[in-house]
């Protein structure tokens, strides 16, 4: 999501997902108060989905820790390891995205 919102197409774009599916999680993402729908000011049509104050905390709040882990496997593996997994991870990554399009696309 955007730091200023993003719409449920947005999403489905993005994630290549149906309508339906994108639908179904936005509402339980509303039920769970992890995000508000408002008013879109670009298209009356449909609605700014934002995360809450406490959903945007929680990011935060991983972020850091994220960070954090990361620091500790860097000093564990080094930082040329470290890399070198990363983009490992990376392509793996990648290449099952690229999949689920074909798939997806078919």
């Amino acid at each position: 999501m955007h730091v200023h919102g993003t719409t449920a197409t947005e999403i489905g774009q993005r994630s290549m997902s149906f309508k339906q599916n994108i639908s179904r999680t936005i509402k339980e993402l509303e039920d769970k108060g992890i995000i508000v729908a408002g008013e879109n000011k670009e298209d009356k049509r449909s609605e700014r989905l934002n995360l809450t104050p406490e959903a945007k905390e929680f990011i935060f709040e991983t972020h850091v820790k994220l960070d954090q882990l990361q620091e500790d496997y860097i000093k564990i593996v080094g930082e040329q390891n470290w890399q070198i997994a990363t983009d490992v991870i990376l392509k793996i990554i990648t290449y099952h995205e690229n999949l689920e399009k074909d798939q997806h696309n078919k």
